[in-house]
């Protein structure tokens, strides 16, 4: 049995070796022993005992495994970031997990991304056993910066949109990690200068005979990148599929936005549906 709580973590709630152990007989994918709290009916909470460095606004994902003993309504785990200010004063919590696990008895690894309270400076992952007699055991937790980004897709089709640089509006966002991206105005604002990958595609809609469709993306009102369907349609009222990828150096403050371009006398229709990725525009950080 060991004296003290084992390096990265701290008890916040609870006293070590009574409701809280190294236990070496119950490993879990990483290391050759876990952390166990026991089942003490005590709410038994441990934390990292050093707190990492964010950035507040930026994309962190947590990750847990995790395994308990009983899935009983009310044996609850919850395992957490806790973000902070620079002063270490606590600001809020990110819940990845706050129920029973999905199975007893078995490793169970939880994640999810959040973003940093703007005045979030330092943060802390932590897991909170609820009061009640059960056993619970912690195999690994980190912290890992993600990349800004964004997703987005049509929801439904738009119709009569200009062939002369019409914007396309994609307002559903599947993520978007940093906040970038902005559903009203379909904008995308670069947060920080460095290298991104963009890619939008669309589906227009009943192109006509020795017509063509071009996808452009826009940095402001500059033209950045394009993508045009090979070649002008053989038949009239055919849909056509379009799309555009572009990296490059972006400044802070870039805005986005995707727009189309035709011969098609007129206006045409952009397919969109919900769920579907037919028409989309997304944004991921390189470096």
């Amino acid at each position: 049995m060991s004296t003290y709580v084992p390096d990265g973590w701290a008890m916040v709630t609870g006293t070590w070796n009574t409701d809280a152990e190294l236990d070496t007989t119950t490993t879990g994918t990483i290391g050759d022993a876990s952390v166990k709290l026991k089942n003490t009916a005590v709410a038994t909470e441990i934390a990292w005992d050093r707190a990492v460095s964010v950035k507040g606004g930026s994309p962190y994902r947590a990750e847990f495994t995790l395994m308990a003993d009983s899935i009983a309504a009310g044996d609850t785990l919850t395992a957490r970031i806790r973000w902070y200010t620079s002063a270490g004063v606590y600001i809020s919590d990110s819940n990845i997990h706050a129920a029973v696990l999905s199975a007893a008895s078995s490793w169970i690894q939880y994640s999810g991304i959040f973003d940093a309270p703007s005045t979030a400076r330092m943060a802390k992952l932590s897991v909170l056993k609820a009061a009640t007699t059960f056993n619970a055991w912690v195999d690994f937790a980190d912290l890992f910066v993600m990349p800004k980004c964004f997703f987005a897709y049509l929801s439904s089709s738009q119709a009569g949109v200009s062939t002369s640089y019409g914007q396309i509006q994609p307002d559903t966002e599947v993520y978007d990690y940093g906040s970038t991206y902005n559903t009203g105005t379909f904008t995308w604002t670069c947060p920080e200068s460095g290298i991104y990958t963009a890619n939008a595609a669309a589906l227009v809609l009943d192109v006509d005979t020795n017509e063509s469709a071009t996808l452009v993306l826009m940095d402001g009102a500059s033209y950045l990148a394009y993508g045009t369907t090979s070649g002008a349609v053989a038949a009239d009222d055919t849909d056509v599929s379009v799309e555009v990828n572009f990296t490059g150096y972006f400044t802070r403050g870039s805005t986005i936005t995707m727009h189309l371009f035709s011969d098609h006398a007129g206006t045409l229709t952009i397919y969109g549906a919900a769920s579907s990725s037919r028409t989309r525009f997304a944004v991921t950080k390189v470096e």
